[in-house]
């Protein structure tokens, strides 16, 4: 049996769709605290220690100060964030998206999906009161899609809350992640937070998707190709949710693998869009989705790195790492970073086939065969 993994869920928002009230949030958030169960009692210890330092009456009033230095405290502990977005303005009324109970189910069935694809093995806590417009709404939702049975043994579903203060964290992370995002809520801190919790984030899954606003200042490069770098973002960011679109639910581990490896790069591109992500970062993400985990680099050049690649999406490399390239330097830091590769490769192909040439006098070409024929046609030329 596959070890448990369990969610603490708390959401923030609602369901109104005038904004122009004054208590309509612009977003809905559902965010998720993942820990594995080896690490729950810890985990529950820790975070109950650092919430009696701050929050000694058990109110969850946070300043930004007050974030900073709880978020710079939790940053290091076993757990991960996993995390659905809403811009509630880009939906359209006329789809019946704007109406509370069609949205609710929306976003139970995204969450459900999502979650329960990744994740079979989830026990979810959630405070079911009240002040939670969504929860109950997703619990009667899963109760209804979700019956395990003889071929089905996944244990998803909700659990009474065995940590309160687990709870407590993923409203804090919740309220983190809505000043980044939401029209009310909005500071000038979040960067820095999300920052601080570089190593906890497995994703934060967007909806409606973006697909503009990713462009960079070429620095030193000629003014005249500047005005190429909308097209590279919009084809780049146009690839990557394609991908995303053709295989977010496959069957196949490793076109799961090379999904997430997509998604995270992404996640990468909204704040830190100048910036490659390490290879041990990309591992270290993608494992949070997987049983049997990936140690190899190699593993993750062949089978996901080359295999997105190969299906078309714009990923720029160099030492530094891998990216989605949004600007013309991007893709020509790509091409130097190749050619150091590519070169001397070639010319190590074309020193042994013209010793073989002529040491067999012009009688065997190892390119001969037809499979060769493209570096056979480039090499003669």
């Amino acid at each position: 049996m596959a070890e448990k993994t369990f969610a603490f869920v708390d959401e923030f928002g609602n369901f109104g769709f005038d904004f122009e009230e004054q208590n309509v949030s612009s977003h809905f958030i559902v965010t998720a605290i993942l820990v594995k169960e080896k690490d729950l009692e810890d985990l529950h210890s820790q975070v109950e220690d650092i919430g009696k330092r701050y929050f000694p009456s058990g109110e969850l009033n946070v300043s930004a100060d007050k974030r900073m230095q709880v978020l710079q405290e939790v940053a290091p502990l076993n757990f991960t964030i996993f995390s659905v977005v809403v811009d509630k303005r880009k939906l359209h009324t006329d789809s019946g998206l704007g109406y509370d109970k069609s949205f609710k189910r929306f976003l139970s069935g995204r969450l459900y999906k999502q979650l329960l694809h990744t994740f079979p093995h989830l026990q979810l806590t959630a405070r079911d009161n009240g002040s939670k417009e969504f929860i109950k709404e997703f619990k009667e939702y899963m109760h209804s899609r979700h019956q395990p049975n003889l071929f089905n043994q996944s244990e998803f579903g909700f659990v009474e809350s065995p940590s309160d203060v687990l709870l407590q964290l993923a409203d804090i992370i919740c309220g983190t992640i809505a000043s980044g995002y939401d029209q009310g809520m909005k500071s000038d801190y979040y960067k820095k937070f999300f920052s601080i919790l570089k190593e906890r984030w497995i994703r934060i899954d967007e909806w409606p998707g973006k697909k503009k606003g990713y462009t960079v200042d070429l620095g030193d490069l000629e003014d005249e190709v500047a005005e190429y770098n909308d097209i590279i973002a919009d084809l780049s960011l146009e690839r990557a949710q394609e991908f995303i679109r053709k295989y977010e639910f496959s069957e196949e581990q490793y076109k799961r693998d090379q999904v997430n490896f997509v998604k995270f790069l992404l996640l990468n591109l909204e704040y830190n869009r100048h910036g490659y992500v390490r290879t041990d970062e990309i591992l270290r993400n993608i494992n949070a989705f997987r049983k049997n985990q990936l140690s190899s680099t190699q593993q993750l050049r062949t089978n996901i790195v080359a295999k997105v690649r190969d299906e078309g999406v714009l990923i720029s490399s160099s030492d530094k790492g891998y990216k989605l390239p949004v600007c013309v330097e991007d893709v020509i830091e790509f091409v130097n970073h190749s050619n150091i590769i590519i070169q001397p490769m070639l010319s190590r192909l074309k020193k042994s086939r013209d010793q073989i040439l002529r040491a067999t006098k012009n009688e065997l070409d190892i390119f001969a065969s037809a499979e060769f024929q493209p570096l056979k046609k480039y090499f003669d030329q």
